[in-house]
């Protein structure tokens, strides 16, 4: 009878140490939701949000603290979300100007969520608009309802018709292509390991349910980290499994040394435009003398007007030259150049066949310290480059 005691008294020792594990579970993972919602709270704390109407359209101009790609949801206030759209580029931003197809005369709620370049995800609070027109109104933002949020997304095969896969892979980047039951818009991350720290999505503002998403700029002969993750018109999340591929031997091809890199004292003397009117944002021309395929300047909707000066560190004979065209997909692609000296007399015009990788140039040597690009011919639209080199001997 006394050893049946004790046990019992063993037995009910152990269930209050259990429960009390579990507490101290369930208060230290309320802690770590509070970090989480401090997170996203502070991340669009530090964003500038507005919605205004200009020329017969509506948008969202949002400064973010760190590049991401941002998804907008939006409806009527009494609606569940059913549209979704997006800046149109590929790559992440600190700036976003994002079209939204709204009725005047109504009331909205939109919802943001944005994709890091270590892929968290931060989801904003609720954005309530009213799209009554009224010039004295610089903001139709008249409320928040919410609180902003970190996202955990669990891997799930569902939402996948084709899941993500390497349709394509060089010694310098790959593309990575999926297709979704729904309309979505997706995020692709990338990396030596799976801290990532690269994001790109396939071209156009719009959903769709089939997406390529290139991928530039990788080391040669390196073993990569990818995954996807889906946005659709509700607001609904949905990550791939991680896939892993190894870029190929990257082929010799030697022109020479290229002076037009920053780290080499080159510099952007001049430039048409800078989507985000910032020559050092996410979109600036000194993107184009950074050496990462991974960044690109942007010029703002300029078209076949856009052009760009790069002055070297000091007068050079150049041989040559390398020009990596950015694209938006149907546009923003450069397809025809012509190349000038800082005298303003013209080397010559050249075909960029595609937006696929740099292609390099021979040129007749001739002195020079500055070079202007101009763009000939293009799809129209945002155009700009990825990288832009300058051979040569001093």
């Amino acid at each position: 009878m006394i050893k049946d005691k004790k046990f019992l008294q063993f037995k009910y020792s152990l269930i209050k140490v259990g429960i009390f594990i579990l507490a101290v579970a369930i208060f230290v993972s309320f802690l770590n939701g509070v970090v989480d919602a401090n997170e996203a709270t502070d991340f669009y704390e530090a964003s500038d949000v507005r919605f205004y109407y200009d020329d017969g359209s509506f948008y969202l101009e949002l400064d973010t603290p760190v590049a991401v790609l941002c998804a907008v949801n939006f409806a009527r206030s009494e609606e569940d979300y059913n549209n979704i759209t997006a800046m149109d580029m590929v790559a992440p931003a600190e700036n976003h100007l994002v079209e939204l197809n709204l009725e005047t005369d109504n009331r909205y709620r939109v919802m943001l969520t944005a994709f890091t370049e270590s892929h968290e995800i931060y989801r904003s609070q609720e954005y309530i608009l009213d799209t009554t027109i009224d010039e004295n109104r610089d903001n139709l933002l008249i409320s928040k309802e919410g609180k902003a949020q970190v996202i955990e997304v669990e891997i799930s095969e569902q939402g996948f018709t084709a899941e993500p896969e390497v349709i394509e892979v060089s010694g310098s980047g790959a593309s990575i292509g999926f297709s979704t039951g729904e309309l979505t818009l997706g995020s692709t991350a990338i990396g030596l390991s799976n801290d990532f720290g690269r994001i790109a999505r396939a071209p156009g503002r719009e959903p769709s349910k089939d997406h390529e998403v290139s991928l530039p700029g990788l080391e040669s002969e390196s073993e990569y980290y990818s995954e996807t993750i889906t946005i659709d018109e509700k607001g609904k999340l949905i990550r791939s499994e991680m896939i892993s591929f190894k870029t190929l031997e990257l082929a010799a091809e030697d022109y020479g040394e290229n002076f037009a890199l920053r780290d080499k004292g080159a510099d952007v003397s001049g430039v048409s435009s800078n989507f985000g009117n910032d020559i050092a944002g996410s979109f600036g021309a000194l993107n184009a003398i950074d050496g990462d395929p991974g960044t690109e300047w942007s010029s703002q909707g300029e078209g076949d007007n856009a052009w760009i000066e790069i002055e070297l560190a000091e007068e050079i004979e150049v041989t040559g030259f390398g020009f990596w065209s950015r694209t938006m997909g149907d546009t923003g692609e450069i397809r025809k150049l012509r190349l000038l000296n800082g005298a303003g007399e013209v080397l010559g015009e050249f075909e960029i066949p595609d937006a696929e990788k740099l292609y390099n140039f021979t040129l007749s040597p001739v002195q020079a310290q500055k070079l202007r690009f101009e763009v000939v011919d293009s799809t129209g639209g945002n155009t700009g480059a990825r990288v832009i080199n300058v051979y040569g001997n001093n």
